[in-house]
């Protein structure tokens, strides 16, 4: 029946879900025994950039497509339409977030989390975004605005210490107020990651997103 069947498909997604979480951390383990300080894993230090100053969150807030992701973000592995919504908590001041990615099998898959300053009173656009009911305390900072203009474009690295400090896995997401970005706008971003980040890789590591017409966008999850 009809309803057999959407349940069927509502039971394979949640357990695709399911065996992505449980698998992330082997993945990331397997990468870093393999690659060493390549493809998005580097030995040492994760990078400390310039962010953003004077930042404004609320500029900031709205809907965001993704135009390009780390090539080894495992948990975006076959994304497509990726969009990031960002809006203000009333109760705590906080943002929340919400991630959408299109699956062609699974349909729109979102996850939902919320994100902190870790320093309100610097100014500067360093972030803790939290996942899974956690909140941020701000002191975990791993989503830094190195650049944006927030009416077209903004570039956002997070960086993580993993292997006991021994080593870092890098993430590097371009993202547009609109599905493409101009050639002038991609250009501004690339001489941004050229200045703030010269020891990352881009044209290497970059993995772009597909968007564009094929996407459901009226459809994802608010």
């Amino acid at each position: 029946s009809r309803t057999g069947f959407t349940n069927s498909k509502l039971t394979l997604k949640t357990m695709t879900l399911h065996m992505i979480a449980s698998l992330r951390p082997v993945l990331l383990a397997f990468y870093l025994l393999l690659t060493g300080a390549s493809a998005g894993l580097k030995r040492g230090k994760c990078a400390d950039p310039d962010v953003v100053t004077n930042f404004s969150v609320n500029q900031y807030l709205g809907r965001w497509y993704e135009v390009s992701r780390d090539k080894y973000t495992i948990f975006e592995l076959a994304a497509k339409c990726v969009t990031a919504k960002y809006t203000l908590k009333e109760d705590n001041g906080n943002v929340r977030v919400r991630n959408n990615s299109y699956y062609s099998l699974l349909g729109w898959v979102s996850v939902v989390g919320e994100a902190a300053l870790a320093d309100s009173s610097s100014g500067g656009a360093d972030l803790e975004v939290a996942f899974g009911g956690n909140a941020p305390s701000g002191e975990n900072i791993n989503y830094q605005v190195i650049d944006t203009d927030y009416d077209k474009y903004a570039v956002v690295y997070g960086g993580s210490q993993t292997a006991f400090g021994l080593a870092c896995i890098e993430s590097l997401w371009v993202l547009s107020r609109h599905p493409t970005l101009s050639d002038y706008d991609f250009a501004k971003v690339k001489n941004a990651i050229e200045e703030k980040l010269p020891s990352y890789n881009y044209e290497g590591l970059a993995s772009f997103t597909e968007q564009g017409s094929d996407c459901p966008y009226d459809n994802q999850p608010e």
